[in-house]
């Protein structure tokens, strides 16, 4: 290890801020409506399951907006990229599903960032990503998806009423109605954001209706979310939210996302093992009241579409969550009590459907039987359950063997590479977000689907 002295730290020092100071110039000069209109690409899936939970309890709404901008801010700043900070999307589908407390969704958050870490440094993600078929991956998406939806029209049919109210099922249909025409004729406009300014605004004229009390006062971000947490609390967190989110974490959120922004952005370095670092950091928050979040490759994706292009996207939508948290945070969080399940029902099922849209990737046999299994499973009975049924369908529709094959051969290599001193310690370098081991055969449930994966998931409601 080189030991510097005084003046070369200094140098050194001195480097970092001349460096800083110019990208900070760069950001200034390329901050422009493109940028601003490419950090609203993601909010589609953000919006309705950041509100959802919030009115139903399972997160804290001010310390949730807060970080997930604070993590927009860094990640802008660590790698120059429209780097989304989106939620844990099985973590709130079995939240919302489930009605999990705050406790139980906050346990479940740092179970995932403990998971994400230890994969992370020791690079064993990809083995999680071949133990875990993709099939059951698509599958829990497909089931969560459904129970999404399922909520969504609960909270419809829970206003009781066909048009005696504003919230009411007229208004369902008609926010329906618009949020359709946007995404087939207006694809650039913020559907989630429309809608969710159209719940405000009756949340406002209900509350001024009924006359409830309404306080501006500033709301510090931080709240204990572990409070009365049972070592049963731990394992249901565990077994029906931690586990079943972890391949999707993996896939999505590591290894997909580096590739899509190798793809986007050759000339920009996104480390593998830093962003399976900064996953694992964001949700050692959840302690304190933030929303289980990832990346993920289909918010870069949708970002870039809208044009983000550079960090500054994300110093924007970042330094204004952070802002409308602190300064309004709880003024929207009393308007989000009064939100109108109308409006969230079509928001929870729009969601919901995007969600679902991932089982267009179950193609063939035996991906097809092992998808329906796994999404069956889950909308009937747990998540966690689901993740055992469809690996289970899966070793015994032939993927054993394909399994043990890959092992096999992959086996020596991860044995070498462990060998070796260098690559212990050596710095990860960008050229290290390579695709994965040789694959097995396509037609078996444990086939790979990391190349292009997320490229073209689902576009967010957005």
């Amino acid at each position: 290890m080189v030991v510097l002295d005084g003046a070369d730290a200094a140098t050194v020092e001195g480097g970092r801020l001349v460096r800083l100071r110019a990208r900070a110039k760069e950001w200034r000069s390329k901050f422009t409506l493109a940028e601003v209109s490419g950090s609203l690409g993601d909010l589609g899936i953000y919006i309705p399951l950041l509100v959802g939970l919030t009115q139903q309890g399972s997160v804290f709404f001010v310390p949730s907006l807060f970080f997930a901008g604070f993590f927009n801010f860094v990640t802008g700043i660590a790698w120059d990229v429209p780097m989304c900070v989106q939620p844990m999307k099985t973590i709130a589908a079995v939240a919302l599903a489930e009605d999990l407390p705050t406790n139980q969704v906050a346990a479940a958050g740092i179970l995932v960032s403990a998971m994400v870490f230890f994969l992370g440094f020791t690079r064993l993600i990809d083995v999680v990503n071949r133990a875990v078929p993709m099939a059951v991956v698509y599958g829990m998406q497909l089931g969560l998806g459904f129970s999404l939806m399922r909520k969504g029209m609960n909270l419809i049919l829970g206003t009781r009423q066909y048009a005696m109210r504003p919230d009411c099922y007229v208004t369902a249909w008609l926010c329906g109605i618009l949020a359709i025409y946007l995404q087939f004729h207006r694809k650039r406009a913020p559907t989630a954001l429309i809608l969710f300014f159209i719940g405000l605004i009756m949340a406002i004229e209900r509350m001024a209706r009924i006359g409830s009390p309404f306080s501006f006062k500033p709301e510090w971000p931080v709240h204990y979310a572990l409070g009365d947490l049972s070592a049963n609390d731990w394992l249901y967190a565990l077994g029906d939210a931690a586990l079943p989110q972890l391949p999707l974490t993996t896939l999505n959120s590591v290894v997909s996302v580096c590739h899509l922004s190798k793809e986007l952005f050759p000339e920009k370095k996104v480390p593998q093992r830093d962003v399976a670092i900064s996953v694992g950091a964001m949700n050692v928050f959840c302690i304190v009241g933030a929303m289980p979040c990832c990346h993920g490759a289909g918010g870069l994706a949708a970002q870039h579409h809208f044009g983000a292009r550079t960090g500054a996207s994300m110093l924007f939508l970042g330094f204004t969550k952070m802002v409308l948290a602190i300064a309004v945070g709880t003024p929207l969080n009393l308007l989000l009590t009064e939100f109108p399940g109308s409006v969230l029902g079509i928001m929870l099922v729009l969601s919901g459907l995007e969600l679902a849209k991932q089982g267009k990737k179950l193609k063939d046999e035996p991906n097809l039987t092992v998808g329906y299994i796994t999404a069956i499973v889950t909308l009937t009975l747990k998540t966690g359950i689901a993740c055992i049924a469809g690996i289970a369908a899966a070793l015994l529709m032939g993927g054993a063997e394909q399994l043990y094959a890959w092992f096999k051969e992959e086996w020596p290599k991860w044995m070498a590479k462990l060998s070796s001193k260098r690559g212990r310690f050596s710095n990860v370098k960008a050229d290290e977000c390579d695709s994965p081991p040789t694959p097995p055969a396509q037609d078996s449930p444990f086939s790979d689907a990391t190349e292009g994966h997320d490229a073209q998931e689902a576009k967010p409601l957005s």
